[in-house]
């Protein structure tokens, strides 16, 4: 029997965004993921999105009926993920947080990925130049 080794990455809210609401940065991710078989997120990324969507709903960005159409396209993907539970991560999130300079939020996908030693894929661009800063090798 031959095992397959999966490629796996973890996906912050902000590269899930982008692929489900089209911007600057989705082709890029879109190539970015496609060099992967199997992704990790945490819990919090449901709550991230539906903030996500509930902000450009209150910006007339996109209508009610868009953003519910979002959310359950969200919703399958993430559903084939492996979900981590931030209090897996909490006490290193926080510590790095604070080391990096950055949000709990994204401290803690970065924090994920050091601890799961695979890469993380994120679209936002001043996490991307502060995990470079800090010369942490996930990108």
């Amino acid at each position: 029997m031959t095992v397959i080794d999966k490629k796996e990455a973890v996906l912050d809210t902000s590269a899930l965004m982008s692929l489900l609401m089209e911007d600057s940065t989705t082709e890029n991710i879109e190539n970015k993921i496609s060099n992967f078989d199997y992704f990790h997120i945490l819990d919090l990324t449901y709550y991230e999105s539906l903030n996500t969507v509930w902000k450009r709903i209150q910006r007339n960005n996109i209508t009610i009926d868009d953003g519910e159409t979002i959310m359950n396209k969200a919703y399958s993907f993430l559903n084939l993920m492996k979900i981590h539970s931030f209090n897996e991560i909490v006490k290193g999130a926080f510590s790095l947080s604070v080391k990096m300079g950055i949000t709990v939020y994204d401290s803690s996908y970065v924090f994920l990925a050091i601890t799961l030693s695979i890469p993380l894929i994120t679209s936002d661009k001043r996490l991307i130049n502060k995990i470079k800063e800090n010369k942490l090798n996930i990108l």
